[in-house]
């Protein structure tokens, strides 16, 4: 199989047994991305020299039987918020232009150690302000499943080019949705932690008091390994939680008897697209089958947004239609707790449909073990964009 075909759990492994070189895993979505992005505008820096100097690394050190990091020769693309010593972070805004921090931000440090090959920083709304990734100062992202609709933001981005397979992970920062909404509208998983379970220490700021870092990734497993590295108590953070980093990839096999998820009556009301509606109430159905059991409530899941992804320029007149689009998740954030969504089907059009988990803080073992047990019941999260070949 291709590198773009395998998931980052299988990339990983693939790298520490020689059956793929990290040099060939970079190289195959270094290729992509220059092959796609002219079309998709996901990324604003490409960092080819560097990222395939650090696979050479990688082998290098493999081949001479020293120890790898968990994410060995994993291509990562990183969210331009987020500071990188040796790349330009501009948070998609003009003003920065050129302005190469002197540090990495702390996800970055520890992606680093943990030997990911950074390939690059994705696209965005200007400082993160914005939910559709139309506020991009060098233009807005293509939804990889239908090119003239929105990928959702602020981390369009990073949503657009994993669903594109143009890198299997990326980092995304989430302030009222920003990660879990865009992965909804671009058919992938997204991951926002408790607060504090992420260093937001060279995150540059939208709401410091919201913002949350966090992975996105094809499946809740992906996210589970990627969480594993980045979590973690950061001293110069004085947000930043001093809790022990469960190995989230060992808990995933856990049953689902005995769980309990609400179903939001609120996100029922009017507004709510059928189609999204009919996807949300299959996944509750599934949810089901494998153990769980389903109450009305005020909080904890339902859909991720109202609609599939919108058409470019059909709210950016209407400022409220627009607040909208994360009506669903902004609760997540002022409650300091953790989220994940992940695609729960597909419309008539083929648009994704995302589903949303919501769970107490420092539950992500158990949202992690949730939407994989979803995952492995299903294959919406397989699914690839016939447009982007």
């Amino acid at each position: 199989m291709q590198p773009a075909e395998l998931s980052a759990v299988e990339l990983v492994a693939a790298v520490r047994q020689g059956d793929l070189s990290a040099s060939q895993c970079t190289a195959a979505f270094l290729d992509r991305i220059a092959r796609l992005d002219d079309t998709l505008n996901a990324f604003l820096h490409v960092d080819r020299e560097g990222a395939l100097a650090a696979a050479a690394a990688i082998d290098a050190r493999r081949k001479a039987g020293q120890p790898l990091g968990r994410l060995a020769g994993l291509p990562v693309a990183v969210k331009d918020a987020l500071c990188t010593r040796d790349l330009p972070t501009t948070c998609a805004s003009k003003m920065l232009a050129g302005f190469r921090p002197p540090y990495d931000a702390d996800t970055v440090s520890r992606l680093r150690a943990a030997d990911a090959v950074i390939v690059g920083k994705t696209n965005m709304d200007e400082f993160a302000m914005g939910g559709s990734n139309e506020n991009s100062a060098f233009g807005p992202v293509k939804n990889p499943w239908d090119l003239s609709r929105a990928p959702g933001g602020s981390s369009g981005g990073s949503a657009a080019c994993v669903a594109a397979d143009m890198a299997p992970v990326a980092i995304g920062s989430d302030t009222g949705g920003s990660i879990r909404q865009p992965a909804g509208l671009c058919g992938i998983t997204g991951l926002k932690p408790t607060y504090g379970r992420v260093s937001r220490r060279g995150l540059v700021a939208f709401a410091s008091s919201l913002d949350q870092i966090g992975p996105m990734a094809r499946s809740a497993a992906d996210c589970a390994l990627v969480l594993e590295a980045i979590a973690g108590h950061d001293p110069l953070d004085s947000t930043s939680l001093a809790a022990e980093v469960p190995r989230y990839t060992e808990l995933l096999e856990q049953p689902l008897t005995g769980l309990r998820i609400g179903r939001v009556r609120d996100h029922y009301a009017e507004g709510l697209d059928p189609e999204v509606r009919k996807g949300v109430d299959e996944a509750f159905a599934v949810f089901e089958a494998a153990g769980a059991t389903v109450h009305d409530v005020e909080l904890i899941g339902g859909p991720v947004s109202a609609t599939p992804a919108f058409k470019l320029g059909e709210k950016t007149g209407d400022p409220l239609a627009m607040y909208l689009v994360d009506l669903y998740t902004v609760a997540t954030n002022l409650a300091g707790v953790g989220g994940i969504s992940f695609p729960c089907g597909f419309t008539k059009g083929g648009l994704p449909v995302g589903f949303q988990l919501q769970a107490p803080a420092l539950a992500e073992p158990l949202l992690l073990r949730a939407a994989d047990r979803f995952q492995r019941l299903t294959d919406w999260h397989l699914r690839r964009p016939k447009q982007i070949a």
